[in-house]
């Protein structure tokens, strides 16, 4: 085997890593200055030629303990409606329980529960010139 092609991988690998992590950050400073509407998760800009969209993103992790906690005290009919096996939730049925669940139950199922900003998701395409085709 001829050592170029490793030594290519490794360069292009981390050419892509530092641009990758370039990327990330470019993205939270585009979605720490759009102007998203309230109670929004998605923001459009026109800029340097494109129609951007910007959409905020959530990461939501599950402490395990507490949603067994919440199983013991809810009791098995109520909490398997609103979460699997897995204790994964059921985010339609769930968001219905935070609007018209028992407070105390709200309170404990959201004390289970950490959400963390996500990387925002960027898309964009060109605006047409006039006289273009």
């Amino acid at each position: 085997m001829t050592n170029a092609i490793f030594t290519e991988y490794v360069n292009l690998k981390q050419e892509v890593e530092s641009k990758t992590a370039r990327l990330r950050d470019l993205a939270k400073q585009i979605a720490a200055v759009a102007d998203f509407p309230e109670g929004k998760n998605t923001a459009h800009a026109v800029e340097a030629g494109y129609n951007f969209t910007i959409q905020r993103k959530e990461n939501v992790r599950w402490d395990q303990k507490k949603l067994a906690t919440c199983r013991a005290d809810f009791g098995d009919d109520l909490f398997f409606k609103l979460f699997g096996w897995k204790y994964e939730p059921n985010t339609k049925i769930l968001n219905g329980f935070f609007e018209t669940g028992d407070p105390s139950q709200i309170g404990m199922v959201l004390d289970a529960r950490t959400v963390s900003p996500g990387a925002p998701q960027i898309s964009f395409e060109a605006i047409e010139q006039a006289g273009e085709v």
